[in-house]
């Protein structure tokens, strides 16, 4: 952050379109050699990708065939702090 110890405020922001930038990394990116799609598991790993569960659900809602076979777990190293 701007001083040790402090946030950004805009990290919310920030966040969410990392978030964002995720989903179109899992459908669009040749990681490994080929983009991942739909058929795989997202794990989103602290309140940093908290979002990315709920935009794949939120997009599949709105059109059921995006990230239909998509599961997604949240994964909390420290609650405290969440």
């Amino acid at each position: 952050g701007p001083e040790w110890g402090k946030d950004f405020a805009d990290n919310q922001a920030r966040y969410a379109y990392f978030c964002k930038a995720a989903l179109l990394a899992i459908k669009d990116l040749p990681l490994g050699g080929y983009a991942y799609g739909h058929q795989t598991v997202v794990v989103a790993n602290d309140w940093h990708s908290a979002l990315v569960p709920m935009f794949i659900h939120a997009q599949r809602h709105a059109s059921p065939e995006l990230w239909r076979e998509t599961k997604t777990a949240f994964l909390c190293h420290n609650a405290v702090f969440q």
